[in-house]
């Protein structure tokens, strides 16, 4: 509700991201497998809000969350079609253990991202993030291949 009268004004956007190292080599964990996000969101000069939902299959992981972000170069100083932003991400970590077992965690994560603007509402981008996840308990570096479309 508070978030409304921005929301009227603010260019509203959906992305999807994939996981790069794990979708081409895997990890120590796992074999290389689809490690998507899906977004959500809206931006108004330098500020973006949005949520985000991760699904990681082949580990039984997914988590969904909300992101906040500052435009470091916004539209209006757009270096060669170039926006940089950095965030910060508090989220649900959802673990299917088994079928009788499933666990929520918490996560928290800095991430920056660095997006080119293909066309007027067509941007492809890479963002590397650091989460602080709760059911490791240790931080986990990702790195995403991002497409971004804008209304």
């Amino acid at each position: 509700m508070l978030l409304f009268p921005i929301a009227i004004t603010a260019q509203v956007f959906v992305s999807t991201g994939l996981d790069a190292r794990n979708a081409l080599v895997g990890s120590p964990v796992n074999a290389p497998a689809y490690d998507g996000t899906f977004s959500l969101g809206i931006r108004k000069e330098n500020f973006q809000i949005e949520a985000r939902y991760e699904t990681f299959k082949a580990i039984e992981y997914q988590s969904l969350g909300v992101v906040a972000s500052y435009v470091l170069i916004p539209e209006s100083f757009r270096f060669r079609n170039w926006r940089a932003l950095a965030g910060i991400e508090a989220a649900m970590i959802h673990r299917d253990v088994n079928w009788l077992h499933i666990e929520y965690h918490n996560k928290v994560a800095a991430s920056s991202s660095l997006q080119y603007m293909l066309f007027e509402k067509v941007a492809l981008g890479a963002r590397a993030e650091a989460a602080l996840r709760g059911d490791l308990d240790t931080v986990v570096v990702s790195g995403y291949l991002e497409v971004v479309i804008l209304f």
